[in-house]
């Protein structure tokens, strides 16, 4: 069990990540959408680079 409290991110790359989205895929997400996906793609970045230390 993950017992890490839960990460935000910034005003400012909460902003970025949804800027980017919207380039890429053409949707808007609101915030807590962005920092949802935004921290899930981190995680999953985080195992291919530590392997899920």
């Amino acid at each position: 069990m993950n017992h890490h409290p839960k990460r935000r991110l910034s005003a400012e790359a909460l902003e970025k990540f949804k800027e980017l989205y919207k380039e890429e895929f053409n949707e808007d997400l609101t915030d807590d959408e962005a920092e949802e996906v935004a921290l899930r793609l981190l995680r999953f970045f985080k195992i291919l680079v530590y392997g899920g230390e």
